[in-house]
């Protein structure tokens, strides 16, 4: 699931061999670990199911809110519990024995669902902790707005 990118150094007629080849990266502000994989969780949770030509079990029903309101609350904690479910079990499935621990996933917890954040009727705070094999977590606070 991650690709590393390569800069070619030199080429030669029998092709390309490892010792060719040199990480490079696009800026000197190079996301840590604990952040790609908060990115793959982010990224599956708000890609609407479906939509990916090539896997279309992949994403959840997050972004098929035309409108929040409170009532919807009940609902979007269950469909966040069952997409980051989904999500757990995607992103395990697809880290292969080559990935690093710090980019393995251990768990995903959704902290908290608050309503009508910072005076909004129209969005909703999802707190959510994701943790990785080697130990290191981060919180998220990922806005949820209504469509216009």
């Amino acid at each position: 699931m991650d690709l590393p990118i390569y800069k070619i150094s030199t080429a030669t007629r029998s092709g390309l061999t490892t010792d060719d080849m040199r990480a490079c990266s696009l800026s000197d502000n190079i996301a840590t670990d604990i952040e790609v994989l908060a990115g793959k969780v982010v990224k599956y949770l708000f890609t609407i199911r479906g939509s990916d030509v090539f896997d279309p079990s992949y994403g959840s029903h997050l972004m098929e809110y035309t409108q929040i309101t409170k009532q919807d609350m009940s609902r979007l904690h269950m469909e966040l519990l069952s997409g980051i479910r989904d999500c757990t079990a995607y992103i395990q499935k697809w880290e292969g024995t080559n990935c690093l621990d710090e980019r393995k996933l251990q768990s995903i917890q959704l902290i908290d669902l608050k309503y009508n954040s910072r005076g909004s009727r129209d969005r909703v705070d999802i707190f959510i902790k994701i943790v990785s094999k080697a130990g290191k977590e981060v919180l998220l606070d990922v806005p949820l707005k209504s469509k216009e």
